[in-house]
């Protein structure tokens, strides 16, 4: 059960004491709303929790058993706890404008109650799925598409307003998302078409693939990432989005930082043992292939594998080298210019 109290610490744990006077400032009788969403989420046996916790377990059984995704790494659910609703609803209540404006993204958070916290919170329920090889992207969104994309259906656009109550069809809800920390990464992602995707510049590191479905009446969030890019971002939520030290946390932000190029330049690595393995020689057409017919950034793309090779290779015949590496790809290609063009 939930009280005031546990309400109010719940967000101290959180660090968000200051966060929610501004909210509190914004919203009357901000407990209550608080209280309510809490006990209705997971106050109780049929609590909306507890739903999603089937939902998920029923996606993720869906996920593991499919045919087409048996070359995947893993796949996790995760129900997102009252706590974490707790604290996202003081967060979105304390970036509100005083009066009303016109940003839909910030605007959405302003009506959100007990009665339709489930249509605004997308994230409720989370699937992530991993892949070791960046070109393995293809196969899972290939499943994602064909079996949840529908023609006839429109992207939401109010949350609220177009809530697909009682749709028993599963299908995308908005533009797939895709994150990147290198914008040379586009043609790989275009190979499905330019308007497929809604691409971001990532300059944190972070570099996945985010899906929003409808599937057994709820939203569910699909992230879809290699166990490289998965391993940066497990350190980073833990290590320096968790820390509460102003000093310490500004310090291992950098270090996120240093950590995503050694885990980028692991994942290219990886790629490039993968486009020379037996593993994509059974391929029927191999993502390399697919990359060289795309586009003329996709032929700069693999001229920069090919360069990263010739400097493993150099790397190999000396120990000085080898020393001085520091992860970045660019340090892989020749420092006398051999990378210039293709920047």
């Amino acid at each position: 059960m939930y009280s005031f109290d546990k309400i109010r610490a719940i967000i101290s744990e959180a660090d968000l004491d200051d966060k929610f006077e501004e909210a509190a400032s914004k919203t009357p009788n901000i407990n209550k709303h608080i209280l309510k969403i809490a006990e209705d989420y997971d106050g109780k046996d049929m609590c909306y929790r507890n739903k999603c916790e089937s939902t998920a377990q029923q996606l993720l059984m869906a996920i593991l058993r499919a045919e087409k995704l048996r070359d995947i790494h893993s796949a996790r659910y995760r129900v997102k706890t009252a706590d974490s609703l707790i604290a996202k609803y003081v967060k979105k209540r304390a970036m509100l404008p005083k009066d009303p404006g016109n940003n839909y993204n910030i605007e959405k958070y302003r009506p959100m109650d007990s009665s339709n916290y489930h249509k605004i919170i997308t994230d409720l329920i989370g699937i992530r799925i991993l892949i070791r090889y960046q070109q393995q992207w293809a196969l899972v969104h290939d499943w994602i598409w064909d079996t949840f994309f529908k023609p006839e259906k429109e992207y939401i656009k109010n949350w609220i307003d177009d809530y697909p109550s009682g749709e028993r069809v599963d299908f995308i809800v908005e533009k797939p998302r895709i994150y990147l920390r290198d914008n040379k990464e586009r043609p790989l992602y275009e190979t499905r078409g330019k308007n497929t995707f809604e691409i971001h510049d990532s300059n944190e590191g972070y570099n996945s693939l985010h899906y929003l479905i409808w599937y057994d009446g709820k939203y569910v969030e699909i992230q879809v990432r290699t166990i490289y890019d998965e391993a940066w971002s497990e350190c980073t939520h833990d290590l320096v989005y968790k820390c509460k030290n102003k000093k310490h946390k500004a310090e291992l932000e950098d270090m996120s930082v240093c950590l995503a190029t050694q885990t980028q330049a692991a994942g290219m690595l990886a790629s490039m043992m993968y486009e020379k393995s037996d593993l994509n020689k059974e391929k029927k057409k191999p993502e390399k292939e697919e990359l060289l017919q795309n586009s003329s950034q996709s032929e700069k793309l693999n001229k920069r594998f090919t360069q990263i090779e010739k400097r493993i290779h150099k790397m190999d015949q000396s120990k000085k080298e080898k020393v001085i590496f520091d992860g970045r790809l660019d340090e892989l290609i020749d420092e006398k210019g051999e990378n210039k063009e293709n920047e």
